[in-house]
């Protein structure tokens, strides 16, 4: 196609799918083939922080300032102060998805520090990809 992408996806940080650490872990019924192993996520987290020590790129994309200034008022994930109580209790606080143009989910990252953070959006892209045909 030379006017567009081929591939539509999605993503979302779902803050209601939490696991409670004194819970433990559930027998092994099934293979999480769906979810990133949290090795995966870490390693692109390495990735990112050895990136932002390099100075930054100039880019030529003028992003509207309404559009920033919404995005991070509505961010509710950003507050590190809401997610610190949660990990007291939790080890996984909420799932961020990557999801089709239909919204079928089709890989999960379980998010487990607090803020936001662009390791599991990168880990989820580049998972994705890496089944995609060139």
């Amino acid at each position: 196609m030379d006017n567009g992408g081929d591939v539509h996806v999605a993503m979302d940080g779902n803050l209601d799918h939490q696991h409670r650490c004194s819970a433990g872990d559930c027998p092994l019924f099934y293979d999480p083939v769906y979810f990133l192993p949290k090795s995966q996520v870490d390693e692109v987290r390495q990735r990112i922080n050895t990136a932002c020590k390099h100075p930054l790129q100039q880019y030529k994309v003028t992003i509207p300032d309404k559009a920033v200034d919404q995005c991070k008022t509505s961010y509710e994930a950003a507050d590190g102060k809401k997610q610190k109580v949660l990990m007291d209790s939790f080890d996984d606080t909420s799932i961020m998805v990557l999801i089709c143009c239909h919204d079928i989910p089709i890989f999960f990252a379980n998010i487990d520090t607090p803020g936001k953070q662009q390791k599991y959006s990168m880990a989820l892209i580049e998972h994705f990809i890496s089944f995609v045909p060139l």
